[in-house]
């Protein structure tokens, strides 16, 4: 029964995300005018635009989930369906959960596959980019493992 209310949550929100195209573009595009406007901002130094891409596509990819995150609740909220899911027979977590699954697969998966081609803007290393996406996957700030896998190249 959890599976099934997962499945259904999910793909409920994933349908109404396609009738809304132009709010997924507006982050990802948010997402990729940050990121590329960044180095025009600062220079083109390449030791310099190295250094901190990894903070850069970080706190834009955070910036674009930002304006993406107000419509994860707003819209059932506005037609009453959030009341309804919470009167359902599936567990408050569930729903959670499931809302949340589908507003990563529509906002967090597109800045995943596009935050390696942002890096290439920046001069990234390529043994970098597995660990970009890797850590972009899993939500956790690449900070510490970015820093440590460009230490220990020859460019540090």
């Amino acid at each position: 029964m959890i599976l099934a209310a997962t499945r259904t949550l999910v793909r409920r929100d994933l349908l109404l995300a396609l009738r809304r195209r132009s709010d997924v573009a507006t982050a990802l595009l948010f997402f990729i005018i940050v990121a590329s406007l960044f180095p025009l901002g600062i220079g083109a130094e390449p030791n310099l635009l190295r250094s901190i891409a990894p903070g850069v596509i970080w706190v834009a990819a955070l910036l674009s989930s930002m304006l993406s995150l107000a419509r994860l609740f707003a819209g059932d909220h506005a037609d009453g369906t959030l009341e309804q899911l919470l009167l359902g027979a599936a567990p408050l977590g569930v729903v959670v959960a499931s809302k949340t699954l589908a507003h990563w697969l529509v906002s967090g998966l597109p800045l995943v596959l596009i935050a390696p081609l942002i890096a290439l803007q920046y001069d990234v290393g390529a043994e970098l980019y597995g660990v970009l996406a890797s850590a972009r996957s899993r939500w956790r700030a690449p900070d510490s493992r970015l820093r440590d896998s460009s230490c220990s190249s020859a460019r540090c």
